[in-house]
């Protein structure tokens, strides 16, 4: 007999002690990509430098966390949370991601992310709120106060 076959992508995880970096300008472009970020994407880097950085979005993750990303960088507050990235082969990694703008020493402003991997209990959780957002129902409101508790500080609006 022949095993059956998963059509689901695969879901991918950042190494143990792995720190993933991209910069960003201010119009969300990716100017660099380490090569753990190519590592735990499958993405090379000339398929990811100058392209948007959305281009690491998974579907999964809502527009609403975007635009929240960006509000808090926009006011020069930094921002963590998790982030569902999405990989070439179509499948997922999970990140812990902390993005903060920076001014360079020419007074030139970036955006940095640093993604580490998050645990187990924060990757359940974001995924409970973030399905909640996107079936656009009120659930949402609940799981993010619950989710707060249980976060901590890796969850923040």
């Amino acid at each position: 007999m022949i095993p059956p076959v998963s059509l689901a992508p695969a879901a991918h995880h950042i190494e143990r002690g792995s720190i993933l970096v991209l910069t960003l300008d201010l119009r969300q472009r990716i100017r660099y990509c380490s090569p753990a970020i190519t590592r735990a994407t499958g993405f090379a880097p000339h398929e990811l430098v100058g392209e948007s950085w959305l281009r690491l979005r998974h579907a999964d993750m809502p527009m609403r966390v975007m635009r929240e990303l960006w509000t808090s960088l926009e006011h020069g507050a930094a921002w963590v949370a998790p982030f569902k990235l999405a990989c070439k082969d179509g499948g997922h990694c999970w990140a812990r991601a902390s993005f903060a703008s920076v001014v360079d020493r020419h007074g030139g402003i970036s955006i940095v992310a640093v993604l580490t991997r998050p645990g187990a209990v924060h990757v359940r959780g974001a995924e409970a709120l973030y399905a909640s957002m996107r079936n656009r129902t009120t659930a949402w409101l609940e799981t993010l106060a619950a989710q707060r508790l249980e976060l901590g500080d890796v969850l923040r609006w």
